[in-house]
């Protein structure tokens, strides 16, 4: 999925669970905050679970990436 679209997606769906919690959180509400096409959401997470899924993904990822390396221990 093209990485703009992705984040749009995923960024609507981390509004909608902190503005309205986790029984707002549906395919299509998401599609309309983000201003896709009706069923973008469900064509690349087909249920619930793996929005979810995909949301955490997203999150671990963005944490990840503003840690420092050097802030990161060594294992040896």
């Amino acid at each position: 999925m093209p990485a703009a679209t992705r984040e749009r997606r995923l960024e609507a769906a981390v509004e909608l669970l902190g503005a309205e919690g986790v029984r707002a959180l549906t395919h299509a509400r998401v599609d309309t905050r983000a201003g896709l096409p009706p069923g973008s959401t469900s064509n690349w997470f087909r249920t619930r679970w793996a929005l979810l899924g995909g949301i955490v993904d997203w999150i671990a990822e963005r944490e990840r990436a503003d840690l420092e390396p050097a802030a990161m221990p060594t294992i040896s």
